[in-house]
């Protein structure tokens, strides 16, 4: 958990919120957030035209479903590979259960989650889904990505996906998410651990076993290319 600009966020792949259409701020009849400045504006802005040629090769001739996700490639200044944009719920949407809104709202960032790891992706990060103008309170919306994270950390060995970021840019977002993780939010089962740039979860099957292994096959193969020694650490 961080906090930053997940436009300029570096890890695989990243998550924005978009519109059904993946029009951006285009037209303010398919955006709700139009004229704002929010997550999918800022990454579609360091995106550029990359990102824009990569978003018309999408079929978005019907809207993308609630609580689904598409990928593309990214572009521009990201400093990702792949970008995934995902339709999150509106807490009061008419005729919807608040307990509804908030399981599709998880749904959401379990599909983003799931779109990343699809495609390979050894880290996600993703904003706080949910938690501006689509109405769920901050402490909502980090539980629903704290569970979302969980169920995928514990942990599916046939995933690539090894590291989840959790980056939120508002203050007043960030202080209620950082207030349930010093409340002791576990992971599969683990506690967070603090420093000076956040929390992190360490689930052993996920994190450390992997790296481990990775890290024994890097010096397997340093000492079969070198005949043993001392080496920089990987």
């Amino acid at each position: 958990l961080r906090q930053g600009n997940i436009a300029e966020w570096t890890a695989d792949a990243i998550v924005t919120s978009s519109n059904p259409y993946l029009e951006g701020t285009r037209r303010e009849s398919h955006w709700r957030f139009a004229g704002r400045v929010n997550v999918d504006a800022a990454v579609r802005t360091a995106g550029g035209r990359d990102l824009d040629a990569a978003i018309a090769k999408l079929d978005t001739s019907a809207p993308i479903e609630v609580a689904s996700a598409v990928i593309t490639p990214s572009g521009g200044s990201l400093r990702s590979k792949w970008v995934v944009h995902s339709v999150a719920p509106f807490a009061e949407d008419r005729g919807q259960d608040p307990q509804q809104g908030l399981a599709l709202l998880q749904a959401t960032i379990s599909a983003a989650i799931r779109s990343a790891s699809m495609a390979g992706a050894t880290s996600v990060a993703v904003p706080a889904l949910g938690a501006g103008v689509a109405g769920f309170s901050a402490e909502a919306a980090a539980q629903c990505a704290f569970n979302a994270a969980g169920d995928w950390l514990e942990c599916d060995d046939t995933s690539p996906l090894r590291r989840i970021d959790l980056v939120i840019w508002a203050d007043n977002v960030w202080a209620a998410w950082a207030s349930c993780a010093r409340d002791g939010v576990t992971l599969g089962g683990v506690s967070p651990t603090a420093d000076e740039f956040g929390f992190t979860w360490r689930i052993p099957n996920c994190d450390d076993d992997r790296q481990d292994t990775e890290r024994d096959a890097r010096a397997e193969a340093q000492s079969a290319l070198f005949g043993g020694g001392d080496f920089l650490p990987g």
